[in-house]
C-alpha cells in the first residue's frame, strides 16, 4: 500500500527515516512509531531529541539513539533489544507487527518486575515538551503566508521548504531552520 503523510506542525518525533527520503512508505512506519513510543513509554525521553530539529532529523535518517543514559538502568535487555529492532533505519529490516507480538519482551517470557518512580515524571514532562513544540510550530505557521510553506523535502536535508526564503516573512523562520 502507497501513502504519501505531510508533517503535521513540524513535529518529527515519531517520523521514520523513510517518510523523509520518499514519499513511498507502508506498515513499517507504524512499526518506527511503535519504537519511538516504547521507548518514551519505558525510559521518558525522546530518543532522537537533539539540541535542535535539524539535529534531530540526521539522528534520525542514521537511526542513531542510545541506552546510555541513567534512565535505562534496571531496563532489561529483551525491553532494548525489541526496541533496537524497531527502530532500524532499514524498512525490509525493522520487526514486523508479528514479529513484534513473538517478541520475548510482549510475549511475557521476560517481564519488567518495577517501573522507575521518575518515569511518570519524565512522561509528564515529555507531554509538555510536545503541547509547547505544537505551539510553537503553530504561530510559525501563522507568521508564513499559506504559499510559502510546501510539502517536506529532504534534498538539503531540511524539514520544511520554503519558496521566496528571501522575502522578510520568511526571515526569522530561515534563522530557525539553518
Amino acid at each position: 500500500m502507497d501513502m504519501e503523510m505531510e508533517l503535521v506542525n513540524g513535529d518529527i518525533t515519531f517520523t521514520a527515516p523513510e517518510i523523509f527520503l520518499t514519499h513511498k512508505h507502508g506498515p513499517p512506519v507504524d512499526m518506527w512509531a511503535l519504537g519511538v513510543l516504547l521507548f518514551i513509554m519505558v525510559s521518558g525521553v525522546e530518543p532522537f531529541k537533539r539540541e535542535n530539529e535539524m539535529d534531530s532529523f540526521r539522528a534520525i535518517l542514521k537511526g542513531e539513539f542510545s541506552f546510555d543514559g541513567a534512565e535505562w538502568q534496571g531496563i532489561s535487555m529483551h525491553c532494548k533489544d525489541l526496541i533496537r529492532r524497531l527502530l532500524v533505519v532499514e524498512p525490509v529490516i525493522r520487526l514486523t507487527a508479528i514479529q513484534t507480538t513473538n517478541h520475548k519482551w510482549i510475549s511475557g517470557e521476560e517481564t519488567a518486575e518495577h517501573i522507575l518512580p521518575e518515569i511518570p515524571y519524565r512522561l509528564e514532562s515529555f507531554n509538555q515538551r510536545c503541547k509547547e513544540r505544537a505551539e510553537y510550530w503553530k504561530s510559525v505557521k501563522s507568521m508564513l503566508p499559506e504559499d510559502h510553506l510546501e510539502r517536506p523535502l529532504v534534498k538539503d536535508a531540511s524539514c520544511i521548504a520554503l519558496r521566496n526564503c528571501e522575502s522578510e516573512h520568511n526571515a526569522t523562520l530561515n534563522k530557525l531552520l539553518y
